[in-house]
């Protein structure tokens, strides 16, 4: 969806004569940005890497009250227990974060920012249509209504 609503703001800029070189370079960086965030979403973590650090944190965790019972003694039990928690509950977290354009709850709504978008672009359209005049290419014009309105 969000490259069929790029395509959609080129078409327009193309459509109503607007192209500056400003314009086109904010597109390229869209674009830049969605193929950014397709490889993100299209790269998994490894698994022989995912599986290797599972092994590595349970390795540690087992290894922990050996090296803590001299100095805490019966205290090295709660001290393990609490250090194996936060740092399953961190891989856990890392686990549920690690693809954000899902439908879950923690997920982005990547959804809702793309029918914002959608909804801007038609507003701009039926502006435009009703015969107001944008003036995207004279950005210069815009900048002085804008102190001339704050100067009243």
């Amino acid at each position: 969806m969000p490259l069929h609503i790029l395509t959609q703001i080129q078409a327009y800029i193309v459509n109503t004569k607007q192209l500056t070189n400003p314009i086109c370079l904010t597109i390229t960086g869209l674009s830049d940005s969605i193929a950014h965030l397709e490889r993100i979403h299209s790269t998994p973590i490894p698994e022989a890497y995912a599986c290797h650090m599972q092994q590595i944190l349970l390795l540690y965790l087992a290894a922990l009250p050996f090296q803590i019972v001299p100095s805490a003694g019966w205290m090295s039990i709660a001290i393990t227990a609490l250090a194996a928690y936060i740092m399953l509950g961190l891989r856990q977290i890392a686990q549920k974060i690690e693809d954000p354009f899902g439908h879950d709850a923690q997920d982005l709504p990547v959804d809702f920012y793309c029918d914002d978008v959608k909804e801007c672009i038609e507003h701009i359209s039926k502006r435009e249509a009703s015969g107001l005049k944008l003036e995207w290419s004279n950005p210069i014009a815009l900048d002085n209504r804008v102190e001339k309105k704050q100067k009243r």
